[in-house]
Order: C-alpha cells, then sequence, then structure tokens
C-alpha cells in the first residue's frame, strides 16, 4: 500500500492536483484488508491507469512510459532484451536502459515486493501484471505483452488477455 500512496503522491505532485479517482481507489483499498489487493487486482490497474493518463497529459503526446520503469524517462530507445528464460526481442525502453543493455547489462528495472523479498518486475505476482498494464493504458499495451513473454509476469499477462 506505502508504494501505490507514494506514486499517488508524486503524480498528484507533478500534475499539481488531485487525482480524484485515484484517492477513492485508494481510500476503499485502506478500508479493506491488505491482501484484497492481490485477490480483486483489476483496481490497480484502474488506479494506476488513472496516474497515467494524468502523467501523459502533463508530459506531452510523445510522451511512453519506459518497459523497465514507468518512472524513467520516456521509452524513446529501442533495444534489444533477453529475459533470462527466452528469447532476445526489441523492446521500447529509456535511454538509460537502452544503453545498458547495448553494453551487455540489465536494466535497471523496477523492483517490486513478492513473498521471495524484492524481485524484478518480470517476476511478480499477478498484481504487478495489472499495475504494469495500468501504467501503459494511455499509449498502448500490445508491445508490454510481447516483451514480457515467457516470464512469470507474462504468463499473468496473458492469462488476464485470455480471461
Amino acid at each position: 500500500m506505502d508504494g501505490l500512496d507514494r506514486e499517488l503522491s508524486l503524480a498528484e505532485e507533478l500534475v499539481g492536483a488531485p487525482l480524484e479517482a485515484a484517492r477513492r481507489l485508494r481510500d476503499g483499498w485502506r478500508a479493506g484488508e491488505p491482501g484484497d489487493l492481490h485477490w480483486d487486482n483489476q483496481s490497480v490497474e484502474v488506479f494506476t491507469a488513472e496516474i497515467s493518463m494524468a502523467r501523459f497529459e502533463y508530459h506531452s503526446a510523445s510522451f511512453r512510459p519506459c518497459l523497465f520503469d514507468p518512472y524513467h524517462e520516456s521509452a524513446d530507445a529501442r533495444a534489444l532484451w533477453r529475459p533470462e528464460a527466452g528469447a532476445p526481442r526489441p523492446v521500447a525502453c529509456c535511454a538509460a536502459d537502452a544503453a545498458l543493455l547495448r553494453d551487455g547489462k540489465p536494466p535497471s528495472v523496477r523492483l517490486v515486493p513478492d513473498l521471495k523479498g524484492m524481485v524484478p518486475l518480470w517476476e511478480g505476482a499477478s498484481v504487478h501484471a495489472r499495475w504494469l498494464l495500468g501504467h501503459h493504458a494511455a499509449t498502448g499495451t500490445g508491445h508490454v505483452w510481447d516483451a514480457f513473454r515467457g516470464t512469470p509476469l507474462g504468463h499473468d499477462l496473458n492469462r488476464i488477455r485470455t480471461a
């Protein structure tokens, strides 16, 4: 919950106004049990979509969230990324992550909480799939499905897509 509170605060600070729909969702979660987010995680996608839309309107029509962390700079670069258990694939990401990938290093990926501790986004639980889809809602999600194919996150994305 703390991470979602931080995201909401950052987005509201960026746009200079409260994001009422996102606040209502957050307040509803606070009234329930923290584990509810994992059982009924569609609201996480709506929450991050609200934030994404506000950020999109603030930045410009050319802003695209970085695949590895939506809070990086805009995804204006392309690079070849190979997930641990998958084939290499071209991805849209920020310039800093593209440079890391070109140098043979891993991208600066967002770490998310999991039962195993903090793990890279692509190893996270299904709630993180919804979180990511929401962040890409303003700009399209097709590349997200393709990029994470063959990862635990990709399996959750596929399950969402076929539900």
